[in-house]
Parts: C-alpha cells; sequence; structure tokens
C-alpha cells in the first residue's frame, strides 16, 4: 500500500488487501534501470518488448506514484504506435466486463467507461488512470477487466467463501504458501493475526488467478497480446499472476516490469526478519526488467493502518 486514502476503502479487509497488494517490493532481482526524474521521464521500453510485444507483458505500479503513471502512459502509447494488443486493468472486475464492453459499443468516453464499469472513483486516483483508457480509444485497443470483485475478495478474506481447488499453480508449494504469508505480513506493518494473514494470502492467490484467467481468455478470444496494469504485487513472478500466467500457458512469452521506490528497502527494514524468512525472500527474481523511481511523498501508510487498527471494536 502506498497510498493513506485506499483504493476500495471499504473494510478492513479491503484495506488489508489494498496494504498487500500495493505496497511495493523489496528485495528483487532482474535488470534494473535507476535514474533522476528527468532522465527517467524519456525511459522507452527494451526491445525484447516492442519486437514483438510479449503474449503477455505486466506492468507494475505505485498506485499513487504521478511519475510512474507518466511513465506507463508513455510506454504504452509506444506499444500502441506499433502493435495492437488487449489492454486489462486491475482496476476494472471481471463481472462488470459485459458492461464495458456495451459502454465501449456505444463509443463513450473515457470517463463514461469508467463509470459503466464501476471505475471506484473514490479510491482509485481517476486523473492517473484516465490517460490509459483515452490511449485505448484512440488507438482502438480491446479493454479487459480483470480483478476479482470486491465481494468475493472479502468474502474469501473472511472464511466465507473457498478458494476453488485448482487456483494454485500444479508445482505451488508450502513454501510458497509461507513466503506469500510473509508478504502479507510485511505488507501489513506487521500488525495482523495469524488466521488474518491466512485468509488474506489466500485472498491475494485468488485474486491472481482470477487476473491470470482473464488475460488468458482475452489472449485466446483475440490472438492479440495482452498489457496488464497492475500492482507491483500482482506482476511478481515468483508469486503473483506470471506463475498462474505460466501455469495456463506453459509455452507462452511473458514479461514482468516492476516500477519501484527507491526507498523501497528502507521500508522494508520497519520491522526485523528472521534469517528464515530472508531466505525465503531471496529464492527467485521478482521481476524481468525493474524501473526505481524516487518516492512519492505521502504520510507513512503503516501509521494510518495502526490508527484503523486501533478504532477497531475489540
Amino acid at each position: 500500500m502506498n497510498n493513506i486514502t485506499l483504493p476500495r476503502c471499504l473494510s478492513m479487509v479491503a484495506i488489508s488487501l489494498m496494504l498487500t497488494a500495493c505496497k511495493a517490493v523489496p528485495e528483487v532481482s532482474g535488470q534494473a534501470q535507476r535514474a533522476d526524474p528527468q532522465a527517467l521521464a524519456s525511459t522507452l521500453l527494451p526491445e525484447t518488448v516492442t519486437q514483438p510485444v510479449p503474449d503477455f507483458l505486466l506492468i507494475g505500479e505505485v498506485h499513487d506514484h504521478p511519475l510512474q503513471h507518466g511513465l506507463r502512459a508513455r510506454w504504452l502509447s509506444q506499444l500502441a504506435d506499433g502493435s495492437r494488443f488487449v489492454l486489462a486493468m486491475e482496476q476494472f472486475d471481471v463481472d462488470q466486463q459485459a458492461a464495458l464492453d456495451a459502454a465501449r459499443a456505444r463509443g463513450l468516453s473515457a470517463r463514461g467507461l469508467a463509470e459503466a464499469a464501476g471505475f471506484a472513483f473514490h479510491g482509485w486516483d481517476w486523473g492517473l488512470y484516465e490517460p490509459y483508457l483515452q490511449i485505448a480509444i484512440q488507438h482502438g485497443l480491446p479493454l479487459r477487466a480483470a480483478n476479482l470483485s470486491s465481494a468475493q475478495t472479502r468474502a474469501i478474506a473472511r472464511g466465507q467463501k473457498t478458494v476453488p481447488a485448482g487456483v494454485r499453480p500444479a508445482d505451488w508449494s508450502a513454501q510458497d504458501d509461507a513466503l506469500q504469508a510473509i508478504e502479507i505480513d510485511r505488507g501489513h506493518c506487521g500488525l495482523l493475526p495469524a488466521p488474518a494473514i491466512q485468509a488474506m494470502a489466500r485472498a491475494q492467490i485468488a485474486r491472481d488467478a482470477t487476473i491470470a484467467d482473464a488475460m488468458v481468455r482475452a489472449r485466446q478470444s483475440s490472438g492479440l497480446p495482452v498489457v496488464l496494469l497492475a500492482g507491483n504485487g500482482h506482476v511478481r513472478l515468483d508469486l503473483g499472476v506470471p506463475r498462474h500466467l505460466r501455469a495456463r500457458m506453459p509455452n507462452a512469452r511473458i514479461f514482468s516490469i516492476g516500477l519501484l521506490e527507491e526507498s523501497d528497502a528502507v521500508h522494508a527494514g520497519r520491522r526485523p526478519q528472521d534469517t528464515g524468512k530472508q531466505k525465503l525472500r531471496q529464492q527467485s527474481p521478482r521481476f524481468d526488467w525493474l524501473v526505481m523511481t524516487p518516492p512519492h511523498p505521502r504520510p507513512d501508510p503503516c501509521e494510518a493502518f495502526k490508527a484503523h487498527m486501533r478504532k477497531k471494536p475489540s
């Protein structure tokens, strides 16, 4: 989580899931790009992504970071100038796909599309996401709603709904569950009890699986590459959507880009980790390509979360 004004701030469950999905991920490996803001503004995608576009291209974000959003809009324009692709977005729930298609058929504006498809204006910063829809309209790109609905996510996290068998990839291990729990714990500032951590981990896996399924359907129905815009947690190679994509389409070309803040490693150290956890977190790379940006000024999200926890009834 990176913003004190939380997307879909509907409940304790929603807050917790956004903390996990949005919080930048430290201790990454893969090719990295660091630059000052002026240089970053002109950063182009590597040729391995543009010639040709991978079957699945996943681009992360810190949700409230204007520089990162500006970079992604530039990259989408760069891609759209030479290729057609499906644009999939975390900000739209899969059960809104029919509404999104109907709005698109009516030729609505970017704002009209967002309103018709249930964009959460009270949580997501519309000014940061509007350019993506404008690019899709300008270039005639198909749009795909990708996320599990808030209601289903809450039901899973609260134990009211089980995660169907087969949602986890076949090679998903107990160690992966442990690593997911560690990331959930870290992403929630070490404030959640163990049962809540396990519930959040199940919901996170369900969301990633849902996004992967939406991307696979988009790829199969259109024959086009699919570009996903989502939080950094979702685009991780080891635990996120790419893991599920590999299980569903093992021969597909998948490329993940992380957009993190240079202060992420500092944030990761806000509470000590034991040696066993450190080893788990270092086992696999997080992204194929990593761009580090200066941090965006914001209140400490952990302080906001602590305040929320203090207000909860006992």
